[in-house]
């Protein structure tokens, strides 16, 4: 799935994704989860992923090609938590930072 959306296809005043960071340094350490090989990318593999706790917060920084203006941008962020052990039932929730009209 490619996340960042190409301006020649959709035009450049729509409002497209840059970069996401998920400031995973900052945030497992905010949330005690640090020390799992999991967040490290030279302990687990080539990747890094965020561990954070349930009911604590955490910080992302989206990046986009242009300023967000919150009367005319509608943004909804979907957070997806893996699958639980033995079920086949994937967590979704979706958070409206913003709706039109």
């Amino acid at each position: 799935m490619n996340l960042f959306a190409d301006p020649e296809v959709i035009g450049s005043d729509v409002l497209q994704i840059k970069t996401v960071d998920l400031e995973i340094r900052s945030n497992t350490r905010a949330h005690h989860t640090n020390e799992f090989d999991i967040t490290d990318a030279t302990v687990y593999d080539t990747r890094e992923e965020l561990v954070v706790r349930r009911g604590q917060t955490f910080n992302v920084s989206v990046t986009f090609n242009r300023q967000f203006k919150p009367t005319e941008d509608e943004l909804k962020l979907v957070f997806e938590f893996g699958t639980m052990v033995g079920y086949d039932i994937l967590f979704k929730s979706h958070i409206y930072v913003s709706r039109s009209h």
